[in-house]
């Protein structure tokens, strides 16, 4: 596989021109574009569509460049994992966690682990769950914390908690004092979800079907922790989980729906992995967090 034809792919998707990238990748204009033409031929795709000067990707150029820029992100740190080995051995501890439970339950668990074993280099990465589960099943990380059930194969899961589906709004809307929320008060609200296919406007629209409503969305973005921010704003109403808003603290509201609905979640482990001593710590104090912010939300 060409490296150098990778790197072209990614610096163009970033730089958003051949000429940046080129600069960047201190290479010429021409060479650079043949770079690209030899990888496009290998693999049989085409990334980008050529007009004139510029390049356009396809959208098989960008679910290309989603899918390597891990890789090219693990080839760029090649010098420092050198740079450690010579240094000595030092543990490595890779994490992985969706969004929706980072800043409530991740953050808090890994650095409560990291001051226990100060010795141990702990990365925590943040991931949709799409790509969270295919990086868990290729043993990339020891210990992930997602959304359950998961289809995955090769993936062990242990149920951590439910955490109830809340609508969140700015303190300044018209809900914001409501003790619960119907689903029928909801669909008169300008609604924000994600987009479609992703696992949480999924459960939207399973919320909505359960109280034979239609769902009428009025915002739509690719992160949940932005519809929070939206919602904020007083662009409208967002659905999610509860653990979801909390790196937005007194800036929203959370109301609980009626009917109930809850959101499961799990750790998530390679298939037949050994589990280290310190993975099986985090996954402790990962369900001390979950239940000590599940329990001081300001309803049951």
């Amino acid at each position: 596989m060409n490296i150098k034809g990778l790197q072209a792919v990614a610096h163009i998707m970033s730089s958003g021109t051949l000429s940046s990238a080129a600069k960047i990748m201190h290479s010429s204009e021409p060479a650079l574009s043949r770079q690209l033409s030899l990888l496009e031929s290998e693999l049989g795709l085409t990334l980008f569509h050529r007009d004139k000067r510029r390049l356009i990707p396809t959208p098989e150029g960008e679910a290309f460049y989603t899918e390597i820029s891990r890789i090219l992100d693990s080839i760029e740190q090649i010098p420092r994992i050198v740079k450690e080995i010579k240094a000595g051995p030092r543990r490595r501890m890779p994490i992985i966690a969706m969004p929706r439970i980072a800043a409530a339950v991740a953050a808090p668990a890994v650095s409560r682990l990291s001051e226990e074993y100060p010795d141990i280099q702990i990365s925590l990465d943040i991931q949709p769950m799409r790509h969270l589960e295919r990086w868990i099943a290729s043993h990339q990380f020891e210990l992930g914390i997602g959304a359950l059930p998961t289809q995955h194969e090769s993936i062990e899961t242990e149920f951590l908690c439910q955490s109830p589906a809340v609508a969140v709004v700015s303190p300044n809307h018209r809900l914001s004092e409501y003790t619960s929320v119907t689903v029928n008060e909801l669909a008169k609200e300008k609604l924000i979800t994600l987009f479609p296919n992703t696992v949480l406007h999924q459960a939207v629209e399973e919320i909505f079907d359960r109280a034979n409503t239609p769902l009428t969305v009025s915002l739509q973005t690719s992160l949940t922790s932005m519809c929070c921010v939206l919602a904020s704003q007083d662009a409208g109403v967002t659905i999610c989980d509860a653990m979801a808003p909390a790196v937005l603290g007194q800036s929203v509201r959370m109301i609980p729906i009626e009917p109930r609905y809850e959101f499961d979640f799990g750790l998530l482990y390679p298939i037949g992995s050994k589990r280290t001593s310190e993975a099986v710590r985090l996954a402790e104090i990962v369900r001390e967090e979950a239940k000590n912010y599940l329990n001081g939300l300001p309803f049951k």
